[in-house]
């Protein structure tokens, strides 16, 4: 039996190795060039989280750093095509195609139960695609770990950053591949089946990462001086000096605009500030502090974890609904 389905999905996850191995000598290539040019510009100092401000008016650094955003750019995007690839390309066709064809017969006739063919093929498609995501995100952190703040090591609670960490990639891997297998179920059609898990994959992710992400905890709510930014660099800021009530709620368009056109003075000044005060108003800033990175990895992974095991529910209800 497992050696049937490796037979019957070898191509997709041979695919998705070589896919793997590509990402993994992107990200060799760029961590060697990159540590080169470092040496090259003699700008090691920059690379510790804490820059001076020599190292700051450096045109080098800034110059190595506008070379890193590209290549981060691009490694992100291949990150995130993997995830979504696994569950098109190795989900989706899992049983889709079995359906289509009607090969699905053949093997459920050979006194082989339909929980145990389902979970067969399932593992067979899930365990490389998960070890691929957990070597990806294992070497970006390696490489972006090597580079320091030039790589944003401290940004990672950031959108682009948050979600190429190697726990949320083994969590969106498994999403997309427990959608494809549900859609291939549902519609027992590869290319259709395949073009849901696209669709829905990019769209759950995207609603996840907009909408719900901010609210996983009540964000904190004060005013933020640059010392404190540079002691918590590693911080989410949702909103930054906005304009609100004294107790931290939103104001309404009409009381800010009248406030604004009484108070005075320079954005953030002393005076411009005391006259938001007098009018019962501050500004503030809404952030997630930094050591609630794990957190919400955790909270994240965990939902898509339980997403994951709801669309196997729903597809082992389908596959019973098919066989009956």
């Amino acid at each position: 039996m497992i050696w049937l389905a490796w037979r019957q999905h070898r191509a997709a996850l041979c695919a998705l190795g070589v896919y793997v191995l590509a990402v993994v000598a992107l990200m060799v290539y760029y961590r060697s060039t990159m540590l080169a040019e470092v040496d090259a510009r003699h700008v090691w100092n920059c690379l510790p989280d804490e820059r001076t401000q020599a190292c700051l008016r450096n045109r080098s650094y800034w110059q190595l750093w506008a070379i890193s955003v590209p290549a981060a750019r691009n490694v992100f995007w291949a990150l995130a095509g993997y995830m979504v690839l696994a569950g098109v390309f190795a989900g989706a066709p899992a049983f889709g195609r079995e359906l289509e064809q009607g090969t699905h017969l053949l093997a459920l006739s050979q006194s082989v139960r339909p929980r145990r063919w389902f979970f067969v093929k399932l593992g067979m498609v899930a365990v490389p695609a998960l070890l691929g995501a957990v070597v990806l995100g294992l070497v970006r952190a390696w490489w972006v770990s090597s580079l320091g703040d030039l790589m944003g090591a401290r940004e990672r609670f950031q959108p682009g950053q948050f979600e190429v960490q190697p726990l949320t990639m083994v969590g969106y891997t498994v999403f997309a591949l427990a959608l494809g297998v549900a859609c291939g179920l549902l519609v027992r059609r590869v290319v259709p089946a395949m073009a849901l898990t696209l669709v829905g994959a990019v769209g759950v992710m995207y609603v996840v990462g907009r909408f719900l992400r901010p609210h996983y905890r009540p964000p904190v709510v004060g005013q933020f001086d640059r010392a404190e930014f540079q002691t918590d660099r590693a911080r989410w800021s949702l909103r930054q000096d906005v304009i609100v009530d004294l107790a931290g709620g939103d104001v309404d368009g009409a009381r800010r605009d009248a406030v604004l056109r009484a108070c005075d003075g320079p954005w953030g000044s002393r005076a411009f500030e005391g006259c938001l005060v007098d009018h019962g108003l501050r500004l503030a800033s809404f952030v997630h502090p930094g050591h609630r990175f794990w957190l919400f990895q955790g909270i994240e992974f965990g939902l898509f974890a339980l997403l994951a095991g709801v669309l196997v529910a729903v597809a082992v209800w389908l596959l019973r609904r098919r066989m009956s």
